[in-house]
């Protein structure tokens, strides 16, 4: 099955979607606007007061290279809603995009993927984890996460870890979930993690790490 070019909001629901997992840097970059805070001066009675009001902007611009992948992301949210692309997540990456400032708008109106329904992957191997309360800070609940995928709970879990190269053990998670479920596409712009798997020989992914721009031109 290859991508429809026109793009119509009419387009039915097809049966055979490409499976896609978009890791939480594509939807941090989903945010099409941020929260900002402007002086509104407002005049009562006779005197003038100046207040905080809450509004968006912009997100600010970024590099060519990676302002091309997020300006390519409004068109595969539109595939997603058409029904020729599904969209994949884990309960692992929900916690990540909890942590992630402005992560809390990742669900909402501001997001290019607002109202997408997700299907939730299962867990690819089983694990425990402990449980964060709200007296944990980020950095604590980020040492916790990583004390779970620092084990070695599975060989194909270590392998995928070493491909994928240092810090990315989470990545590493999140593309072993996508492999158990036979998603079709892992999503990133995570340059140091694309460049590693593709310079590594050892590790063939049954899924395959992809920028935005190349699941379009893959998929055409």
């Amino acid at each position: 099955m290859r991508l429809n070019g026109s793009i119509s909001s009419e387009c039915n629901k097809m049966t055979s979607a490409i499976t896609i997992f978009l890791d939480a840097m594509i939807l941090r970059y989903a945010i099409a606007d941020e929260p900002a805070t402007t002086k509104q001066t407002v005049r009562w009675g006779d005197r003038n007061f100046n207040l905080n009001v809450a509004s968006t902007t912009p997100r600010p611009r970024r590099e060519d290279w990676i302002q091309d992948e997020i300006d390519c992301l409004p068109q595969v949210a539109e595939f997603v809603r058409c029904g020729q692309l599904e969209l994949c997540i884990n309960n692992e990456l929900r916690w990540e995009v909890a942590n992630l400032k402005f992560g809390g708008l990742v669900y909402s109106e501001l997001s290019v993927f607002h109202g997408i329904q997700a299907r939730t992957l299962p867990d690819p191997f089983p694990y425990s984890r402990i449980v964060a309360s709200a007296y944990h800070t980020n950095e604590e609940l980020d040492k916790l996460r990583e004390a779970i995928f620092a084990t070695d709970y599975d060989q194909r879990f270590c392998d995928i870890k070493q491909a994928a190269g240092g810090n990315k053990n989470a990545d590493a998670f999140h593309i072993l979930s996508a492999e158990c479920a036979s998603v079709d596409y892992f999503v990133t712009a995570d340059k140091k993690l694309i460049n590693s798997l593709r310079n590594q020989r050892k590790v063939q992914l049954s899924v395959k790490v992809v920028y935005p721009t190349e699941l379009l031109r893959e998929e055409r």
